[in-house]
């Protein structure tokens, strides 16, 4: 699990994501 700046509802927001998760795509990381 990483912390990540992720796009949750158009608005930028810190939160734990599962690195399965980031690599399969279905977290958008903020830039």
């Amino acid at each position: 699990i990483q912390r990540v700046k992720a796009v949750v509802d158009g608005t930028t927001k810190r939160i734990n994501v599962c690195t399965k998760c980031l690599k399969s795509g279905k977290v958008e990381r903020a830039l």
